[in-house]
């Protein structure tokens, strides 16, 4: 972040912050370092504001947890007579995917063909993420099959991890075949069905799928948890013994239930 308000002081100092590629280049820049409200005084700032500004804008709050201010700007972009095209249109659906805004989602999905946008895979993406977060499995996976080139394995993985989400273990393991066509090597996949499956109780799935994160290499760093108990501080470690302890941690740590099969294997 400090580089790139050197940057912006550079540019302004030198006349540049007001053309619409430096302006883009640095709303973008504020948006993907989490400074909305300065990628908004960028944009405040030009005049006139072309496409590609509006689009780095629009897309910069949907990350950023401000769907609705995107939506509005997206409004306030078309009565300004400025065209909506594909990123426009990315940055709309990204905007109600997190939002959670399915019915908006919807709408401006199927306005996209009144407004002359083809859809792209990226498009369909955002969708599939929408639905399939907020629990329309099956309109995601209907969804995907409507896709004129098939789903890639960004989109499939999505839908993946929607399915866990939600414990729908049955679509999840549809899902999986398809996605292990297109990326048999992701090993995110196996850990997303493992930590479904242990989820589930179910441990001889949950294992099958470690051993195939082992045969492709994987291996999950082990997890750190810090437990201050009066003015000490515990360390557990996963799959290790105590790194500090007193007798009142022990005992707390003893009580904590953890998930384990019959076999005696930790998931």
């Amino acid at each position: 972040m400090d580089l790139g308000w050197w940057v912006h002081e550079f540019a302004r100092r030198k006349g540049l912050d007001r053309r619409a590629n430096v302006a883009t280049a640095l709303i973008d820049m504020y948006s993907k370092c989490g400074n909305a409200n300065e990628a908004m005084r960028v944009f405040n700032q030009l005049k006139p504001k072309e496409v590609t500004c509006w689009n780095a804008i629009i897309n910069g709050l949907a990350v950023n947890g401000y769907p609705r201010e995107a939506l509005g700007l997206f409004e306030e972009m078309r009565r300004n007579g400025i065209s909506p095209n594909s990123v426009t249109m990315i940055g709309v659906l990204s905007a109600c995917s997190h939002g959670g805004l399915v019915d908006e989602g919807k709408q401006w999905f199927q306005e996209m063909e009144v407004l002359g946008i083809s859809k792209k895979v990226e498009h369909y993406g955002c969708m599939v993420d929408l639905l399939g977060c907020c629990g329309y499995l099956s309109e995601a996976m209907e969804l995907i099959g409507k896709m004129p080139s098939g789903p890639n394995g960004i989109v499939l993985s999505s839908l993946l991890f929607a399915c866990a989400c939600h414990g729908a273990v049955d679509m999840a393991e549809s899902v999986m075949k398809r996605v292990v066509e297109v990326e048999p090597r992701n090993i995110g996949n196996y850990i997303i069905m493992r930590n479904l499956y242990a989820a589930k109780k179910m441990w001889h799935d949950a294992l099958n799928m470690k051993d195939e994160i082992h045969k492709l290499g994987g291996k999950k760093e082990a997890g750190c948890s810090l437990v201050e108990i009066g003015t000490s501080v515990s360390e557990f470690v996963s799959g290790t013994r105590l790194i500090q302890s007193g007798s009142g941690c022990l005992q707390l740590h003893m009580g904590v239930p953890t998930d384990f099969d019959f076999t005696g294997h930790i998931i």
